[in-house]
């Protein structure tokens, strides 16, 4: 086992205080209030798939289960502040291509096609996707820069 030594310079503290500490007492942070009342940090409860991305999240980890999959995690800077986050993202390591998936159900918005189209621009080494399930099959479009 490995001990920290104690006979280090100042300098040696300063630049390791994950090492030394910061030379100061720890002192909680005061509880946020509103109102007169503590106010408690919650996560939000709400699934973050619907019923027809969580399908497809099946049917992807069926077809490649190998594969790492991301689910809305990963969000794409397109242009002046406008910013874009596909619903599934898959890396495989077998060949080390990355995927991007946006499942629609049966309408698309003209931003989101839009931004669709942006992101395969900006970023062409990401296979890009459309999803959508029609008369229970999956169909899909690649788009193409």
């Amino acid at each position: 086992m490995k001990t920290i030594p104690e006979n280090v310079s100042a300098a040696t503290r300063k630049r390791n205080p994950h090492l030394y500490g910061t030379g100061e007492p720890f002192v909680m942070p005061p509880k946020a209030k509103a109102n007169g009342r503590t106010i408690r940090l919650r996560q939000s409860s709400k699934p973050k798939l619907n019923k027809l991305e969580e399908e497809f999240r099946y049917k992807l980890k069926y077809e490649r289960p190998d594969d790492w999959l991301s689910e809305q995690a990963i969000t794409f800077r397109l242009a002046n502040g406008v910013r874009y986050t596909p619903d599934f993202v898959t890396f495989s390591s077998m060949n080390g291509e990355f995927n991007a998936y946006e499942v629609k159900g049966q309408r698309m918005w003209e931003d989101s096609g839009i931004k669709l189209k942006i992101a395969a621009t900006a970023y062409p080494w990401i296979r890009w996707t459309l999803v959508w399930k029609e008369r229970d099959n999956w169909k899909r479009q690649v788009i193409v820069p």
